[in-house]
């Protein structure tokens, strides 16, 4: 207790207005809550300060007045700095900080947290429950309202009517349920679907783009209310009012588009890679034949000569006459490779390769004409000759269905001899497999990016639009974030001082010997660095293990969730909860039919548990989210348990990164084929990041 408090606490007369006040500050340090009790709700405490502080002295426990309380309360505001909340003032900038935060996350409790920083961050004790409550819940109805009001502004009657026509059923599927369908592999069938679901998408999307705009909501919305179209059934869409569905279906027509541009994107390169690959095999395949052929007519090249020397051959022959002699030794296309071969040519691959690709013509046209005309992809990125070029070429594929603008300056040199010649659609056909195959490589390098992606976007799209950030005062102020609201000047002279201690303390370690493994010699005013080098000791089996007692995995993930709670972070999609909870075992049964790869329908088969109700429990509780969320639940309690620091290194957390290989149940765009890993079937790798054997972290690369 500091000099200024002991101060403030011996101007109060009586020892039990000094033990209040230290109480009520003591809780407002913890929380800053202006707490309302008698000295019988907390003797405990009580006892605690008479006996520190004053020496056990004889008190009674008489409740003091009101009035007392207040101007306590008032002098303990006044010392911290805080001013209790007024709804009269104090509503109106909380109601608008938070209408603000809603639009990032709806989710109650990110608004609940947003709230009590903005009570920390102006310094106000916090109201009582009922309050924040009330607030929030008039937060969240004014979000419904205001979306409701923008859905009826800004979407068409027409548009209206053909969104909730998707839910629809005039035969087996609804229209939704093909839109929803993706694409589980690159062959022709599976990629025309996709583009099907694209055209019809992009009739509705400037529309549904326009409107997302004018609804002004996060990221993290958006993908949270498209998520209840892609984990909910028809007949549960179809229970919500008009104006909820039709915002769902907008959210998730907003994702499915951007989606399926890069699943197109990603079929558009792994063609244009096979098709190169198997122009590059068949030239292998012909070089073979040519190095056969060499060999086995190259002794009828003697006889083939001879007919220079021949005597008996008549010299008023014509040259016609004998060139016929000869083919009929040896073929022209033979007598050409042999010319080369003897010339010391070598044979020409490329040449083969054009060639395969002249037979290929007929599929360049029909699919990968389609998926580049398909790709909203954007040629901003790229250098003015082939801007340029990928412009007309667009534009005259849309138009006339061939390519008439052909500049050979944006083809490698090496290259250019192969569009040689007068015939015109040859060279069409093979210059547009070459923007074809120049598209692939700049996906790899990020020159070329799609409008509307996820994974193919451009920096920009991501970064505040120039006509906003002109508000950039009013935008950084309202994400409540100190570190932005803070001069960068001061952020980085702060930083610069952190990072000068920081090289102090390195510096301090290494010359008073502290760091074993960097020593400094003085004598040649240079460091001798170290690496510590323990031999591994075979370990037998501790007897430890003979004691722990054996339990199914069931029971294994029951006694964990008793110890993490672990399944309480499997949270219904919806944000207003369930009546009944979720039956832990059918959570449990879900999650190992996911994790063994053995799939609902064999769980079903092989448990007491129905697949009605597992697909139930799946569509609902089992999300990414859901699955990290539980993760860190667990990897945080184990955190906590004692034996997690033996496996320092150095009393350091030692974390790694490794990848994995896993066998794909079901065909995904990212499964790929590896005969060394998966023998017949897909599969994809992950990488997942470990730290003291513990997994917090992973992402599947393909």
């Amino acid at each position: 207790m500091d000099n200024e408090t002991k101060k403030i606490i011996n101007k109060s007369r009586l020892i039990e207005a000094r033990i209040y006040f230290i109480l009520l500050l003591g809780y407002f340090r913890a929380r800053p809550i202006i707490f309302s009790f008698s000295f019988s709700d907390v003797e405990a405490d009580y006892d605690y300060i008479k006996h520190k502080y004053f020496n056990d002295k004889e008190t009674k426990k008489v409740n003091l007045s009101p009035a007392t309380k207040t101007i306590l309360i008032n002098k303990l505001l006044k010392h911290t700095g805080f001013s209790i909340y007024k709804s009269k003032i104090d509503k109106g900038p909380l109601l608008k900080r938070l209408n603000d935060v809603v639009k990032i996350n709806l989710e109650p409790r990110y608004v609940f947290d947003e709230c009590l920083a903005y009570f920390g961050q102006n310094r106000i004790a916090l109201a009582g429950y009922t309050t924040l409550q009330d607030t929030i819940s008039t937060v969240l109805s004014n979000e419904r309202s205001r979306i409701e009001v923008v859905l009826s502004e800004n979407l068409t009657k027409s548009t209206k009517v053909t969104l909730l026509k998707l839910l629809e059923s005039n035969s087996t599927f609804t229209d939704l349920a093909k839109l929803k369908k993706m694409a589980k592999d690159f062959s022709t069938s599976e990629i025309t679907q996709e583009l099907k679901t694209h055209k019809i998408i992009r009739s509705l999307y400037p529309e549904i783009k326009a409107l997302i705009t004018e609804l002004e909501l996060s990221p993290k919305n958006l993908e949270y209310y498209a998520s209840l179209v892609k984990h909910k059934s028809v007949y549960k869409l179809r229970r919500h009012t008009d104006s909820q569905t039709i915002l769902y279906l907008v959210c998730y027509l907003f994702f499915r588009y951007r989606e399926t541009n890069d699943n197109l994107v990603s079929a558009f390169i792994y063609l244009v890679r096979k098709l190169t690959e198997s122009a590059k095999g068949y030239a292998k395949q012909r070089i073979v034949e040519d190095v056969n052929i060499v060999r086995t007519k190259l002794k009828s090249a003697g006889s083939l000569l001879k007919y220079f020397i021949d005597t008996d051959m008549d010299d008023n022959l014509s040259f016609g006459d004998v060139r016929k002699k000869a083919f009929e030794l040896i073929p022209a296309d033979s007598i050409k490779l042999l010319s080369d071969h003897l010339d010391n040519n070598d044979f020409d691959g490329r040449q083969y390769e054009w060639q395969f690709i002249d037979k290929q013509s007929s599929k360049i046209k029909k699919l990968l004409r389609s998926l580049f005309m398909s790709i909203d992809i954007e040629f901003i990125h790229l250098k003015n000759e082939l801007r340029e070029q990928y412009t007309t070429a667009h534009l005259e594929l849309s138009g006339c269905k061939t390519i008439k603008t052909i500049n050979l300056d944006v083809v490698a040199k090496s290259d250019r001899e192969y569009f040689d010649g007068d015939n015109t659609k040859l060279i069409a056909n093979r210059f547009e497999y070459f923007l074809y195959r120049k598209a692939e490589q700049l996906f790899h390098s990020n020159n070329l990016t799609v409008r509307e992606s996820v994974n193919n976007r451009s920096l920009t799209s991501d970064l505040i639009q120039p006509k906003e950030w002109k508000n950039k005062a009013e935008i950084i102020e309202n994400t409540g974030l100190d570190k932005l609201v803070t001069p960068i000047n001061q952020t980085l002279a702060d930083k610069s001082l952190q990072l000068e201690s920081k090289l102090k303390e390195v510096s301090d370690h290494i010359f008073s010997g502290d760091n074993k493994y960097v020593e400094f010699i003085p004598g040649k005013s240079e460091f001798k660095w170290s690496i510590p080098n323990s031999r591994w000791q075979q370990t037998i089996d501790n007897p430890l293990y003979n004691q722990i007692q054996h339990m199914g995995i069931v029971e294994l993930m029951l006694f964990v969730d008793q110890k993490t709670g672990f399944l309480k972070s499997f949270s219904h999609i919806s944000v207003n909860k369930e009546k009944t909870p979720v039956n832990n075992e059918d959570l449990i049964a879900c999650i190992l039919a996911n994790g063994t790869n053995y799939g609902l329908y064999k769980m079903a088969n092989i448990s007491d548990r129905s697949m009605g109700k597992l697909r139930n429990v799946d569509d609902s509780y089992i999300r990414y989210e859901t699955l990290r969320q539980s993760n860190d639940q667990i990897s945080n309690t184990i955190a906590t348990l004692p034996i997690f620091a033996y496996y320092h290194v150095d009393n350091q957390l030692f974390s790694s990164i490794d990848g994995q290989k896993f066998e794909c149940r079901i065909n995904t765009f990212k499964a790929r084929y590896s005969s060394k890993y998966f023998s017949k079937g897909k599969g994809v790798s992950s990488l997942t990041l470990v730290s003291n054997h513990v997994p917090i972290s992973t992402q599947v690369i393909g």
